[in-house]
C-alpha cells in the first residue's frame, strides 16, 4: 500500500514495523526495517562545544553524487523514510541544501540539524524554497550561557537572527515549513536556564526537545563525567525543580516534545547515571529504527559498523543489520536518550493509527 503524501507513507511503514516487532519474537525472524537515517555529511564544525567529543578532523567526505546514490539506494530499499542531515555543522558544505532538495524530491521526510550560525537571509530563503520539513537548532542556554557552552562569542545572537529570518521567509512565501525545533542538552551550567529556553522557544514559535548530557559526551566515562567541570549536574534538588517545572509547563501548553515519562526518566538518569534502563522501560528501539552514515560513507547501527553505505549492496547490509540487532537486543546503555526522534514519531504514529487502520 502506498500513500501519496510522504508523511502518511512513512506512518504506514511505522505501522508495519509495529506489527513485525510484535510478531518477530514469536516466529524468530527479523523483518523490521529502519525508519530513520542520520547522515553526517561532514565532520567539520565551526563551534567548539564543551560537551562534544567530535575532534573536527578533516575526514574524507562523500561527494554530492555519491550522497545522491546512497539516498536513492536506501529510498528504494526502505520506502518512505526520515533523513536527518547532520555534521559537524552541515551548512559548512555548500551543497548541504542540495542534498536535502534531492531527498525531498524523491519522497523523503527531511531534517536539517544545525547550530544556525551560517543561516542568513539567502540561506533562509533557500531552506523555504526546497521545502525542508524540519529545522533543528541547537540551543543550550540564553545569551552568554549558550556562547560559553558552544565556545563562540555571539552564537546566541545568531540563533535569534536565524529564527527571525526563517519565520519571516515562511510568512513571505506562505509556507508552514520548516517546523523549527530547538535541541537542548541539560547540563550543570545551564540547569537553571532550561525553563527560559522553553519560554524562548514559545516566543519564537518553536518547540523544544531536551536530552541529558551523556557520559561519553562529557568525559568518556560515567565516573569522570560526574566530577568534571561544569558538565555534569550534581545538585539533585535543582534537578528535581527543573524537571517538575518542565512537566508543569508541558501541562500548561508549552510545546515540549518530550513526553512526561521521558522527562521523568531524564530526572532519574541525571540523579543516578548508573541506573539500569532495562529495568525501567521496554528495550530501546533505536537499533531497529535508526541507521547512521558517517561523512566517509561508513554505515552504523548504534556503535556497530555494518559496512559501507556507498559500496555494499543491500543484501550485505541487511545481513549485517540482522546480526547487529540480535547483539543489541538487551542493551541497557543510557544513550537511548539520543533516540529523541523516535519518541516524537511514536507519538505521531499513535495519533495517526486511527487513520491508517480506518475500515
Amino acid at each position: 500500500m502506498y500513500f501519496m503524501n510522504k508523511m502518511y507513507g512513512f506512518l504506514y511503514r511505522e505501522s508495519i514495523n509495529y506489527l513485525t516487532h510484535k510478531l518477530d519474537p514469536i516466529f524468530g525472524f527479523a523483518h523490521l526495517k529502519p525508519l530513520v537515517i542520520w547522515a553526517s555529511i561532514t565532520s567539520s564544525c565551526n563551534f567548539r562545544c564543551r560537551h562534544c567529543t567530535l575532534r573536527h578532523s578533516q575526514n574524507y567526505e562523500l561527494m554530492f553524487e555519491e550522497w545522491k546514490h546512497i539516498i536513492s539506494k536506501f529510498r528504494s530499499w526502505l520506502g518512505p523514510l526520515y533523513l536527518s542531515v547532520t555534521g559537524g555543522e552541515p551548512l559548512l558544505r555548500k551543497d548541504a541544501l542540495d542534498i536535502i532538495d534531492y531527498s525531498n524530491k524523491i519522497g523523503i521526510i527531511t531534517e536539517l540539524a544545525t547550530n544556525s550560525y551560517l543561516v542568513d537571509k539567502n540561506i533562509a530563503e533557500k531552506i523555504i524554497k526546497i521545502e525542508l520539513d524540519k529545522l533543528r537548532i541547537s540551543v543550550d542556554g540564553i545569551g552568554k550561557t549558550h556562547d560559553h557552552i558552544r565556545g563562540v562569542k555571539g552564537a546566541f545572537d545568531r540563533i535569534e537572527k536565524s529564527i527571525k529570518y526563517i519565520n519571516s521567509m515562511k510568512q513571505r512565501h506562505g509556507s508552514e515549513k520548516p517546523k523549527i525545533y530547538l535541541g537542548t542538552t541539560i547540563m550543570k551550567c545551564n540547569l537553571d536556564e532550561i525553563t527560559e529556553i522553553v519560554k524562548f522557544a514559545e516566543k519564537n514559535d518553536c518547540s523544544v526537545f531536551l536530552r541529558p548530557v551523556l557520559p561519553y559526551l562529557s568525559g568518556g566515562s560515567t565516573k569522570k563525567c560526574c566530577t568534571e567541570g561544569d558538565i555534569w549536574p550534581l545538585d539533585k534538588d535543582a534537578i528535581n525543580r527543573t524537571i517538575a517545572a518542565l512537566i508543569e509547563m508541558k501541562k500548561g501548553g508549552f510545546y515540549i516534545a518530550n513526553s512526561e515519562i521521558n522527562l521523568r526518566l531524564i530526572e532519574t538518569y541525571l540523579k543516578n547515571p548508573h541506573v539500569n534502563f532495562k529495568k525501567l522501560r521496554l528495550g530501546c528501539g533505536a537499533p531497529f529504527r535508526t541507521l547512521k552514515i558517517k561523512s566517509n560513507g561508513d554505515l552504523y547501527v548504534c556503535n556497530i559498523k555494518l559496512g559501507s553505505a556507498l559500496k555494499d549492496n543491500i543484501a550485505i547490509i541487511r545481513r549485517n543489520l540482522k546480526r547487529a540487532n540480535m547483539s543489541l537486543e538487551n542493551c541497557d546503555r543510557a544513550c537511548r536518550f539520543e533516540a529523541d526522534l523516535d519518541e516524537r514519531l511514536i507519538d505521531k504514529f499513535n495519533r495517526a493509527r486511527g487513520i491508517l487502520f480506518k475500515a
